[in-house]
């Protein structure tokens, strides 16, 4: 028969704690994420009055200067078609189809390379 140990307990109930709590901030910044990626995709997006910009530098700080800094660095063409590819990847990284965002991302790095951009956005998501 096993002994109860309250320490055990513990220390697995903590653990179990942390990860959901883990996993419910990572929710949370994903939802922020992709709500701010529709909002630039929006013609005058202000990032002063993004209210979900606000919330996603309180959580994530350079997470948030990160995307602020990628959005201000493009033209109004390539930040509607930076962030249709970004959620467009998140989509398929959610059905789980990690085939198909490899594909994705590869295809984005030809095209940008074919142009003579820089891939260094592509090449660190790969």
């Amino acid at each position: 028969m096993q002994q109860f140990d309250p320490v055990q307990s513990y220390m697995q109930g903590f653990q179990g704690g942390q990860q959901i709590q883990q996993t419910k901030r990572q929710n949370e910044l994903d939802q922020l994420s992709d709500a701010l990626a529709g909002q630039m995709t929006q013609p005058g997006f202000d990032p002063a009055q993004s209210l979900e910009l606000q919330q996603l530098s309180a959580l994530d700080p350079t997470g948030a200067a990160k995307t602020l800094a990628t959005f201000q660095g493009l033209d109004e063409a390539r930040q509607k078609a930076f962030f249709k590819d970004a959620r467009k990847g998140a989509q398929l990284l959610e059905r789980g189809d990690n085939e198909g965002f490899l594909e994705l991302a590869q295809e984005r790095l030809r095209l940008i390379n074919n142009l003579g951009g820089n891939p260094s956005d592509v090449m660190s998501v790969l």
